[in-house]
């Protein structure tokens, strides 16, 4: 595995360093279609062994895999209707004050263009989620044909290993089938590491080195850049030691763990941006909070002794592991008895005490609540260290808040909840802007005819 670990940090490591943006994101582009690739031959071939689409469906219902969440709004409830709908809503926004995603963005020349980076971001996040989940249902409707649950049957010892060893089996007479799947979990990978490797060494340079170094050449800032590069690939490394002790799903682990600092970054930018009474130090203040209440709440989840986890869904029975495993070869002929005792996961099964009930908080609501604390928190500090004056307030850097949340509001009423801030230049501003783009396309478009 740590093998695995050090060549992908290398090689994204060496392709950000040498190749910069342009690199970064065309290789993603790459990297997209190959882990696609690889989504569709596992739901294909999963359909083929099993029978038909109505087959895979009809199993994951009957084993409460497409369940109903619950209604309960327990923010416990480790999946309700309120935590995949409105927590998972909210969790979503963290993505677009990313650095990543700001990078992107600004790497295009207009902001019509922009609209459509985060319109297609957006979109192909959501297929990604939809696409991942739905590779979950057919997994489990290939093993319950099989008769022979791999955790319960001891053949793997980790649910993070459930997708590596359905590729094996499926492609098992297909060969090069499974390297497409290896390709794709290494396209993954790379994808995301080197954007962030990216982001982290144009934010090292933007945000520390110029500031700190006014009169730095253009030559020995591309040079820090690069270097930051392995610098922030070596911590990764680090990271990637520090969440391999940790037991549980992988997707989970890393969504916990980093809600921290993608909530308390999201608070700070919709704090910033929708909250004229924001100053710099309830901005800092309320991030700080956030990010170490979320980080303890995380830790705790991980970490704590006595905390009751959820129960997991009904495992697939067990009565063909023995023929199945010796007809693979895997050379594990473990055979148990079908597992009868589970039942689908009840709210009311859980029975944390004490702390452990914060622990015991559902995943998808630690970014909301990490958000609302640095709001919160920053909102309280900047009114006690003196809230800006609404006349000096940029508009240019201030979003109207009521005008886009509530825009059914009478303008007299939304200009009064303003307090002074002057939104009204920020509208001629915004529309001097449109002239001067148009101007520049129409440019554009004589030098074309011309030419």
């Amino acid at each position: 595995m740590w093998a695995s670990v050090l060549a992908v940090t290398i090689a994204a490591t060496i392709g950000t360093a040498t190749g910069g943006m342009k690199a970064v994101v065309w290789s993603n582009v790459f990297q997209f279609l190959v882990v696609f690739a690889g989504i569709f031959s596992i739901i294909i071939q999963s359909t083929i062994e099993v029978g038909s689409i109505q087959s895979v469906w009809k199993t994951a219902y009957e084993g409460n895999r497409l369940g109903l969440p619950f209604t309960s709004p327990n923010p416990t409830v480790r999946h309700s209707y309120w935590t995949l709908i409105i927590g998972s809503f909210i969790s979503l926004t963290c993505q677009l004050p990313m650095q990543t995603t700001t990078q992107r963005i600004c790497s295009v020349p207009t902001r019509k263009d922009a609209r459509k980076v985060v319109m297609v971001s957006a979109v192909t996040t959501v297929v990604n989620f939809l696409l991942s989940c739905s590779v979950g249902i057919f997994a489990y409707a290939f093993f319950y044909k099989t008769k022979c649950d791999p955790l319960k049957s001891k053949v793997i010892d980790n649910p993070n290993q459930i997708l590596p060893y359905l590729v094996v089996v499926l492609f098992r007479d297909m060969p090069g089938m499974a390297g497409i799947f290896m390709a794709a979990v290494l396209s993954a990978s790379l994808s995301a590491i080197t954007s962030l490797l990216s982001s982290l060494s144009a934010q090292t340079l933007v945000d520390i080195v110029r500031p700190l170094v006014k009169d730095i050449s253009e030559a020995k800032a591309t040079l820090i850049a690069k270097l930051c590069v392995p610098v922030y690939g070596v911590v990764g490394i680090g990271v990637s030691f520090l969440i391999a002790k940790i037991d549980g799903p992988l997707s989970e682990i890393v969504y916990s763990m980093l809600s921290s600092f993608g909530g308390a970054s999201a608070g700070m930018f919709f704090f910033a941006a929708y909250c004229p009474w924001a100053n710099s130090k309830g901005v800092i203040t309320g991030g700080v909070t956030g990010m170490g209440l979320v980080m303890w709440i995380a830790l705790g989840q991980s970490f704590s002794p006595t905390r009751i986890r959820a129960q997991t869904l009904p495992p697939v029975s067990m009565d063909q592991c023995l023929s199945y495993n010796q007809s693979l070869l895997l050379g594990n002929t473990t055979t148990l008895p079908p597992d009868t005792t589970s039942t689908f996961f009840q709210p009311d099964q859980e029975q944390n005490e004490g702390i452990d009930v914060l622990y015991s908080i559902s995943y998808f609501w630690l970014i909301p609540l990490c958000m609302l604390t640095t709001i919160v928190v920053g909102s309280f500090v900047s009114v006690l260290t003196g809230r800006p004056d609404p006349a000096d307030v940029d508009v240019r850097y201030i979003l109207p808040f009521f005008d886009h949340c509530f825009p059914c509001l009478p303008r007299a009423v939304r200009k009064r909840l303003y307090g002074g801030v002057k939104f009204d230049e920020r509208q001629i501003w915004l529309q001097s802007l449109d002239v001067k783009q148009v101007e520049i396309d129409g440019h554009k478009t004589n030098a074309t005819l011309e030419s």
